[in-house]
């Protein structure tokens, strides 16, 4: 039963990871042009949240999350932060809840 959980909570995750690439692959695109946030962000690939996010790279969305104002690097660029901000944030909490489930199955299934 419990198995059912967790394949459910990867699936809305995997779902919800594609949306937020679509929506955020322009700006995932402009931090990869930019030196100075890739240095503050790490490396990441085109794919980032469907890729990098699965592989618990957290850079950009640990960037984007204590970033609740738009840096002056991205302030012009993408007026609509807040909506890109909380996408990011949506991602990242929904793999940190996958985890949760996946790690609180192991515990429930082999204690």
């Amino acid at each position: 039963m419990f198995g059912y959980v967790v394949l459910s909570m990867g699936i809305i995750f995997a779902g919800y990871s594609i949306y937020a690439q679509s929506v955020l692959s322009q700006l995932v695109r402009f931090v990869r042009s930019s030196p100075e946030i890739m240095n503050k962000t790490g490396r990441i690939s085109d794919f980032y949240f469907v890729t990098d996010l699965a592989r618990c790279r957290y850079g950009l969305v640990h960037y984007l999350y204590r970033n609740a104002q738009a840096p002056t690097e991205l302030a012009a660029k993408f007026p609509d932060y807040d909506h890109l901000r909380k996408v990011s944030n949506i991602a990242y909490g929904l793999h940190l809840l996958f985890g949760i489930t996946v790690l609180s199955g192991a515990v429930f299934v082999f204690r």
